[in-house]
């Protein structure tokens, strides 16, 4: 697994901790929300300093499942990204369909990358992972978004770039997409 996968994977699990454990407030704030349940917001004390969450949102369905958790986050850091917000998605069955990470604004500049966002299969390998760039201090930022894909065993299969608009506007093209069979790079190719 990348980097970027096992950032996703582990901040799921230290935001089922966080909530289990040292919830300090629980509110309903919706009672019919889009899933059809409740929507709880869980806020956490600023005085204990351990805790990297400070406020967690929780929408149910009507059966009481999890579909969507949005955790916010004090400032930390984790793989130099400073995180500024974790939602994750999840199917009917109450499997994980997605975890998206937001970026710190000034982290952004810096980087370049404004937000993470990894879609999985039913049996939790990773299917889809989108990278979104904002704006940095970089001079040579051409892409505004790149979508890597991945086939069940793991292997990608298929990188997408997407041109932010002045270099569609001065290449023609809109993105660039890579091919992959058994790891190997077999075409690139740009598209209008």
């Amino acid at each position: 697994m990348n980097k970027v996968s096992v950032l996703s994977m582990l901040i799921v699990v230290l935001n089922s901790l966080l909530v289990n454990v040292f919830a300090e407030e629980k509110t309903i704030i919706d009672r019919k929300n889009i899933y059809g349940g409740k929507t709880v917001q869980i806020l956490f004390s600023e005085v204990d300093q351990n805790l990297t969450a400070y406020k967690i949102v929780e929408y149910f369905n009507l059966r009481g499942d999890l579909r969507k958790k949005v955790v916010y986050r004090r400032l930390t850091t984790f793989n130099d990204l400073k995180i500024d917000k974790v939602t994750e998605l999840y199917a009917h069955d109450g499997t994980m369909q997605s975890v998206e990470v937001s970026i710190d604004a000034e982290k952004v500049k810096e980087t370049g990358i404004a937000r993470i966002k990894t879609h999985f299969f039913p049996d939790k390998s990773i299917k889809r992972k989108e990278i979104f760039y904002g704006k940095s201090d970089f001079d040579d930022q051409i892409y505004s978004k790149s979508v890597d894909y991945f086939n069940y065993s793991g292997a990608k299969v298929r990188t997408e770039f997407f041109l932010i608009k002045e270099e569609s506007i001065r290449t023609g093209y809109t993105k660039l997409v890579l091919s992959y069979f058994g790891g190997k790079l077999i075409k690139e190719e740009f598209l209008e």
